[in-house]
């Protein structure tokens, strides 16, 4: 099983700080996006529309998608961490077997949120 996980508290950068992010955002003129001001964000619904996004693939690689998530607040960007889960989902499904399980969990640890996306594929070689 392959398992891809951000543990650890979850930080906002706010505009002080200097970002290429903020910058590329700035440059390319993308989506609007919050940037400078933090507001709540539920993990947990994060987690669903990224597994909504990704269900067709899902489907058509015949891989199941399990979710197991309890809401979870923090303050933040609301549009980064559901590009980071549909990235983290789009490989889960990828890179797994035909019939194969992706599961998507966020969890409230003791002392910071814990989302964690994980599938039954091949394991990555470790160096």
């Amino acid at each position: 099983m392959t398992h891809f996980a951000l543990s650890g508290p979850l930080t906002w950068i706010g505009p002080s700080a200097p970002s290429p992010l903020r910058e590329r955002q700035r440059t390319n003129n993308t989506e609007a996006v919050c940037i400078g001001e933090a507001i709540p964000v539920d993990l947990a619904d994060v987690a669903a529309k990224a597994v909504q996004e990704t269900q067709a693939e899902a489907a058509e690689q015949g891989v199941m998608v399990e979710v197991d998530c309890v809401p979870v607040l923090v303050d933040g960007d609301p549009t980064l961490p559901g590009r980071l889960a549909v990235n983290l989902l789009h490989n889960a499904i990828r890179h797994n077997e035909p019939g194969g399980h992706v599961q998507v969990r966020v969890a409230h640890d003791p002392g910071h949120p814990t989302p964690t996306v994980s599938n039954t594929g091949p394991r990555f070689p470790t160096s």
